[in-house]
């Protein structure tokens, strides 16, 4: 009985398998597909659910023409005065893996030409291909554009078009009978081209351009530094675990130097190592370049006449930053370094002044609370984070210089001194609006004093929120108010479409941020595209934005706020914002990990700590990855590569590394929310001896590494 079961058993399986098989064969069979017309519009009684999107509002004029079209028809209408890449697009349903053919007719009046502008055109959103080229008056013109969606695909949307991705232009442009129409078969004899989301090309297509080894080069170094970085964050971490074995309590290190000493030679050691990187590392030419330009001309022009060429200067940044251009500027132009490595070295000097400063905080956090061993290690472990020296040193980006005072409005919330917290949190709102993200913590802070702190009146908590409003509105008005001054209509609308504008810049369900979108495949994706439940991208990220500021007040309002509980919110917040929130960049997580350093500090944590390695080390991949896929896809574009070479730099495309690093973001984020969780809520475990960085005792004797 056993083997005739045995045998029953085997022959089951066997079935089963063959199923498998069977199944896998059937799903793998060519799919028969109906050739029908997906979509067809003459226009003639409306503009058949097409909507219109640009890369910059407010400077084209979309309209549906009655009379305007093929022999006096309907139509639609594009009038761009403004270089612009500006489209009627409408979503469609269709089916993966499968041919399709979108034809229209095109007429176009006054329309630039040039290799660097493209006209009236028709294409699919968020690919690199087009069909039709029409520039200058010309009479209507069909055009056809044959492409195949790509696996799992099962929507498009469909672009009629002025311009494109950079290749912005101006002019009029209109469009008829416009027709999409599904194929039975593989068409023969034309151009087929992909459907699927061309900025997410696995990289495989490219041209083989010299510069594209530039890319790869620097990724693989960076690949060598993050291994390098993480060996001697473990050595140096293991060096202050020995010093904590050793029962020794003397009050002076043998080596005479005092700890203020040791960590200023430090600091100053760091300092020299960024004048050194910020002209020799790689760099991001475009951004660095386009802040020289900014800054002279802020000297040209004048402070208050400045923003009023904000188009004309592609200027998105609020006015606190733009101080710092014109005085380096200004420094600049008395030196005689402008377009110098002088020059460069000066704009990229605030940020990384701001990285020194931020370190002396940290040392003063540190300061007799732990061994000095783990003094200089917690601020070696800022001052040399490759992720810093990258974004301040080399990119010149300006996420230091707002991280400081979002650190200062965290230490003045733990003093619970909410007025000085309200100042700083201006600081870094009208440094770059990114600032906002910190405000829900301001709000939680004084909630928990209004519910817990019963030493005050009920006025007395009111005169602070109105305190709190005051100096923030007061700051952000007396930074502002110099360049906004003499704007049209008043200063207060000037400076609301300001921030709203900056805010619709770049609306990418992801904009090159590796995040939770990026993994989707959704780079760049438009955000008012439908994702789920008839919902769009921007709507779902609002959505999650709410529900993470949901999760950090709760914790805030019932969680224990010792030991840094509140910059450990904080961080969990800006980097949970950044990874499920829409429009997000690569560089909008920086305030994250100098937060959670110093909230590991508060907490004596070492879980904290080693997750600030690892968050700094797959952001320093993925910061490194965008800023030279700037870099090489500028470079190709200039040396007249297609855009479906250069673009896959420019827009961030996906790829396999890409993937991973995203996946390896959104595991720590993970992680982050998780341990955030579990410390507020008073977790024994987490809390206990055997995660602690430093034993309570001071020791302070100098031993050796290997001793």
């Amino acid at each position: 009985m056993k083997k005739q079961g045995k045998i029953i058993r085997n022959i089951g399986i066997a079935m089963c398998l063959l199923a498998l098989v069977i199944g896998a064969l059937l799903l793998n069979l060519p799919k028969k597909v109906e050739q029908k017309v997906l979509f067809a519009a003459d226009f003639n009684q409306g503009n058949n659910g097409f909507g219109n999107q640009a890369y910059t509002d407010g400077t084209s004029v979309f309209s549906w023409e009655p009379a305007e079209g093929i022999d006096n028809s309907g139509c639609l209408k594009i009038v761009s005065n403004q270089d612009n890449d500006a489209r009627h697009t409408l979503n469609l349903e269709v089916l993966p893996e499968t041919y399709y053919r979108i034809s229209a007719w095109i007429r176009t009046e006054d329309v630039s030409q040039g290799d660097s502008v493209v006209g009236g055109n028709i294409s699919v959103l968020s690919t690199f291909y087009k069909a039709g080229n029409i520039c200058d008056t010309q009479d209507w013109t069909k055009v056809d554009l044959y492409g195949v969606t790509g696996e799992g695909q099962t929507s498009l949307t469909v672009c009629l078009r002025l311009g494109f991705y950079s290749a912005i232009n101006t002019g009029t442009v209109w469009f008829d009978n416009v027709e999409v129409e599904q194929l039975a078969k593989k068409p023969t004899g034309v151009e087929i081209v992909p459907f699927k989301n061309g900025m997410t090309n696995s990289g495989s297509s490219l041209g083989g351009y010299a510069q594209e080894s530039v890319y790869w080069d620097t990724m693989k170094i960076g690949g060598l530094i993050v291994t390098l970085a993480v060996a001697v964050f473990a050595v140096m971490y293991r060096y202050g675990k020995r010093a904590d074995q050793l029962d020794i309590t003397t009050s002076k290190p043998r080596t005479g130097l005092s700890l203020s000493t040791r960590i200023g030679l430090l600091v100053a050691l760091g300092l020299v190592l960024r004048l050194i990187l910020s002209v020799t590392a790689p760099q991001c030419s475009i951004d660095v370049g386009l802040f020289k330009y900014w800054g002279q001309r802020c000297v040209a022009d004048g402070i208050p006449s400045f923003y009023t060429h904000a188009e004309q200067y592609n200027l998105d940044y609020p006015p606190l930053y733009i101080y710092f251009l014109w005085f380096n500027t200004l420094i600049a132009q008395l030196l005689g370094l402008i377009g110098t490595a002088g020059h460069t070295l000066l704009i990229k000097l605030p940020s990384m002044l701001a990285d020194c400063v931020i370190a002396f905080l940290i040392y003063k956090k540190c300061d007799k609370r732990m061994n000095p061993k783990w003094t200089l290690f917690i601020v070696a472990a800022w001052m040399f984070n490759p992720m810093v020296l990258l974004d301040s040193a080399a990119w010149g980006q300006v996420e230091s210089l707002q991280a400081l005072p979002i650190v200062l409005m965290l230490y003045f919330i733990l003093q619970k001194r909410l007025v000085p917290a309200s100042v700083a949190l201006a600081f870094a709102v009208i440094l770059k609006p990114q600032g906002i993200f910190l405000v829900p913590i301001l709000g939680f802070a004084w909630l928990r004093q209004l519910i817990f702190d019963k030493g005050k009146s009920p006025l007395r908590h009111l005169a602070c929120m109105f305190g709190c409003l005051g100096a923030f509105l007061g700051t952000v008005v007396a930074v502002a108010l110099p360049f906004g001054i003499f704007q049209k209509p008043n200063f207060f609308s000037w400076l609301i479409r300001l921030y709203i504008g900056t805010a619709n810049g770049y609306k990418g369900a992801t904009v090159n941020s590796y995040n939770f979108y990026y993994l989707l495949g959704e780079n760049w994706t438009d955000d008012s595209a439908p994702w789920l439940f008839g919902l769009t991208f921007f709507q779902w990220g609002m959505i999650f934005i709410v529900l993470v500021c949901l999760l950090a007040g709760t914790l805030y309002l019932l969680g224990k706020m010792e030991d840094g509980s509140p910059l450990l919110i904080a961080s969990m917040l800006v980097y949970a914002v950044t990874m499920f929130g829409p429009r997000m960049h690569e560089r909008y997580f920086f305030p994250c990990i100098i937060l959670l350093l110093i909230a590991a500090v508060c907490a004596n944590n070492k879980l904290m700590l080693w997750l600030y390695g690892g968050i700094s080390g797959v952001n320093f991949l993925s910061v490194l990855s965008v800023m030279m896929g700037l870099e090489t896809g500028g470079s190709l574009q200039e040396s007249g590569a297609p855009v479906s070479v250069y673009g896959w730099y420019y827009w961030a495309g996906e790829a396999a590394h890409r993937q991973w690093i995203a996946g390896f973001n959104l595991l720590f984020c993970m992680f982050l929310i998780i341990i955030t969780i579990c410390y507020v809520a008073g977790n024994k475990w987490l809390r206990s001896e055997q995660n602690r960085i430093w034993k309570l005792e001071d020791t302070y004797e100098e031993i050796s590494l290997f001793q």
